[in-house]
């Protein structure tokens, strides 16, 4: 059995041999070693023994913390493979997720595509201060505000994304507006 002694300075190894008890002291500040019997004297043998089973633990104790470490790497391999591979997923997903959003701001993915990038900010906005995401139990998505206690379904700034669609779509409808007038103009003036 070993045991430590106060402050480390030196290790106590306590081996049993058929008939004697050997003593094994490690001097940790000077690496002097000290091997006795019973009756003080030294044994050279004994300690070439205690070395070889000092060594064998210090070898197995060697071996173990490399098999952690080598657990602890494939863990987080995995762990990280999954990560890419969610995000990898994510990323495919994301064109679809935009998509989706653009209609439901009121965006036409088709014919307004100029105006996806709205969608796109909408998509990668984070929850204003306060706010947080969680799931009902069916899986749904729905914001808790802490400051209020107040819960809604949709994101907290997806108001403001759709003003902002709002704005820029009348603001393309005028120019076309615009456009068509002028035409009319063009064409009665003889342009």
């Amino acid at each position: 059995m070993g045991r430590q002694e106060a402050e480390g300075i030196y290790t106590v190894v306590d081996v049993s041999f058929d008939v004697h008890r050997t003593l094994l002291m490690d001097c940790c500040a000077c690496g002097v070693r000290m091997c006795a019997g019973g009756d003080g004297a030294a044994m050279p043998d004994s300690m070439k023994i205690l070395e070889g089973i000092m060594t064998s633990t210090q070898n197995a104790e060697k071996k173990r913390q490399e098999q952690e470490e080598t657990h602890r790497r494939a863990q987080l391999n995995a762990e990280q493979k999954a990560k890419d591979a969610a995000s990898a997923e994510a990323a495919k997903a994301r064109p679809q997720h935009i998509m989706a959003l653009a209609r439901h701001l009121g965006i036409d993915p088709v014919f307004d595509t100029d105006l996806l990038w709205i969608a796109e900010k909408a998509f990668d906005a984070p929850l204003p201060a306060g706010w947080s995401a969680h799931q009902d139990g069916q899986g749904n998505e729905y914001y808790y505000n802490s400051q209020d206690g107040k819960t809604c379904w949709e994101h907290p700034s997806e108001n403001h994304f759709r003003s902002m669609a709002l704005q820029h779509l009348a603001e393309k409808e005028r120019k076309k507006a615009i456009e068509r007038n002028l035409g009319k103009v063009r064409c009665f003036v003889g342009f």
